[in-house]
């Protein structure tokens, strides 16, 4: 079991700085690296590309990003985990794979999948689930005809499985921003899903806000004064730390502590 991951977040929304993505690894060392696309009107976008397109509904410039960085992810090993599959991860996770083979080389690349509803609001109808609105009531059957996306958000745990399938690049559609920075520590340290609640996972999901934030230039020209993040200011826990999630080193932010009970 690791006692230290090293996770860098490259992106925190469909257009940020796709630079980022070689950057975090050239820069390293680093263990993950993770990236957020999505929000809400981006998936109502990218459902509207999939059905002019079967083959779209994805964050193409990941596919890119990757292409740009291969030969580094290759040499390091660095696993990428990513919500840019969108609506059409499985069409993500293709593309990705065949321009990895162009390059000559193979990556282990799992998509998951089952979060989109669009063919299953009938049923859940159906069997109870209104989906009217929670605020004024108003019907779902009002609006349905101009549905353009539904979507599950998954957490970490569908994620955690793909990575311990082997997966080095692990395509996801709508998870969380925390679930896609939480399961690599999940991963790593083998917390039991039964031991986190909700208190320890609040404790968790600061360690995940620090990571998803180092894109934002504050956060990064603070980071680069070279200003540690204490412990108990990020855990809310005093005393010696247990596990160890590592800042970038570029950034001159020498280490973040979580104490995280196995």
């Amino acid at each position: 079991m690791a006692d230290m991951i090293r996770i860098a977040n490259a992106g925190g929304y469909w257009g940020d700085d796709l630079a980022q993505f070689r950057r975090q690894i050239e820069l390293g060392p680093v263990d993950v690296v993770t990236l957020d696309f999505l929000a809400e009107i981006t998936m109502s976008i990218m459902q509207k590309q999939r059905a002019r397109d079967h083959k779209s509904g994805y964050a193409r410039d990941f596919i890119g990003q990757v292409e740009s960085a291969l030969p580094l992810l290759v040499e390091r090993g660095v696993k990428v985990i990513t919500n840019a599959g969108g609506v059409n991860p499985l069409a993500c996770r293709g593309t990705l794979m065949e321009r990895i083979q162009q390059h000559g080389h193979q990556l282990e690349v799992v998509a998951v999948v089952g979060d989109d509803l669009m063919e299953r609001l009938g049923e859940l109808n159906a069997t109870g689930v209104s989906l009217d609105h929670m605020d004024d009531g108003s019907s779902f059957q009002s609006i349905r005809e101009r549905v353009s996306s539904a979507n599950a958000y998954f957490g970490a745990w569908p994620v955690v499985e793909a990575l311990k399938s082997g997966a080095q690049i692990v395509v996801t559609g709508r998870c969380t921003d925390t679930g896609i920075t939480l399961a690599p520590m999940i991963h790593a340290f083998g917390w039991a899903r039964e031991r986190l609640g909700p208190a320890r996972l609040g404790h968790r999901r600061r360690a995940h806000h620090r990571v998803w934030r180092a894109v934002d230039r504050r956060q990064l020209y603070r980071l680069a004064r070279g200003e540690a993040l204490r412990s108990d200011r990020l855990s809310g826990h005093r005393g010696p730390s247990r596990r160890l999630v590592r800042g970038h080193q570029a950034t001159g932010h020498r280490r973040t502590r979580c104490r995280c009970a196995p």
